[in-house]
C-alpha cells in the first residue's frame, strides 16, 4: 500500500490504522516534500497494489500538485491496482472528478479511518475477483 500526503499528521493517521486494521507492514507513505511524488509513482508502480492519494498536495518552491493529475500518471503506467483518494474537500464535484481520474474509492479526510479501511479492504476484494470477471461491478 503506498500513501502520498502533504501533511505529516495525516500520514501517520493513515499508516498507523493501515497496519493495525489491515494487517500489514508493507504501507509506504510519501509526501513530505515534492520530490516525494516521484517517489511514490516509482514505488506504486513497481510494487503497489493499493494507492492511497490526497487531492491537494501543497508545497512550496513550486506550483500545487493534484492526486488526480498523479493518477492520470499511474494509469499511463500501466496501474492496476486499487485507487483510493483522501481529500479534505469533498463536494460531489471533487468527487466526481476523482472517479473520472480513475480513482474506485474516494473518501473525506472526516471519514473515520476505521471506516476507510474496511472500504478499501471491500474494494479491494471487489476488483481482484473484477479482474477474474470483467462483468462484475466495481
Amino acid at each position: 500500500i503506498c500513501c502520498i500526503d502533504d501533511s505529516a499528521t495525516a500520514r501517520k493517521l493513515v499508516q498507523h490504522h493501515l497496519v493495525e486494521r489491515a494487517q500489514t507492514t508493507g504501507v509506504h507513505v510519501y509526501g513530505g516534500h515534492r520530490a516525494a511524488a516521484a517517489e511514490f509513482m516509482e514505488t506504486a508502480t513497481s510494487r503497489g497494489d493499493i494507492v492511497v492519494l490526497d487531492q491537494h498536495l501543497k508545497y512550496s518552491g513550486g506550483p500545487d500538485l493534484l492526486g488526480t493529475d498523479l493518477v492520470g500518471q499511474l494509469k499511463d503506467r500501466g496501474f492496476q491496482g486499487l485507487i483510493c483518494m483522501r481529500s479534505a474537500t469533498n463536494s460531489k464535484e471533487d468527487e466526481a472528478l476523482c472517479r473520472r481520474s480513475g480513482c474506485h474509492c474516494v473518501f473525506g479526510k472526516e471519514v473515520p479511518m476505521a471506516d476507510v479501511v474496511e472500504d478499501m479492504k471491500v474494494a479491494y476484494v471487489r476488483l481482484l475477483c473484477r479482474e477474474r470477471d470483467a462483468s462484475l461491478p466495481l
